[in-house]
């Protein structure tokens, strides 16, 4: 019986200690810092509404264009035939769990002007982890 009293007694020790640590340890998971996830949504977003588009290049995961030169004449043409995106206003973000990447859903109000005309689009854009960063992997439309 004292064999199973001290095993008790040291596995609540042990449970105590752990609990203690995992606590002070901070998060477990980088990717699960939700203020360096929205820092980076909207670092992304202000790129794209300055048209900085060598550095939006190099923010997306698999950019439709060889290199930057050739994405930001797309980019550039895109622009003139869509409009311009003055504002994003990030509705809400969530990480999501896989197999391969974290991916962030990131349902936003985009407001695009074009000819002196502004349009508001809800849209949801997913962003991939690549090492310490989050890349812009695409974007649909979103629902009401």
């Amino acid at each position: 019986m004292k064999l199973f009293n001290w095993l008790g007694a040291a596995a609540v020790v042990v449970i105590v200690v752990v609990s203690i640590v995992v606590r002070s340890s901070g998060p477990a998971d980088p990717t699960a810092d939700a203020g360096d996830q929205r820092a980076e949504v909207t670092r992304f977003h202000d790129l794209v509404r300055a048209g900085r588009w060598d550095e939006v290049y190099r923010a997306t995961s698999e950019p439709p264009a060889s290199d930057a030169a050739a994405f930001g004449r797309l980019m550039r043409r895109q622009v003139r035939e869509h409009g311009t995106i003055s504002s994003v206003e990030i509705e809400s973000l969530r990480l999501l769990r896989s197999r391969t990447v974290p991916l962030l859903e990131v349902r936003e109000t985009v407001r695009i002007s074009l000819d002196g005309r502004t349009r508001t689009e809800r849209t949801v854009s997913y962003f991939a982890r690549r090492g310490d960063r989050w890349l812009f992997a695409f974007s649909a439309p979103g629902s009401g």
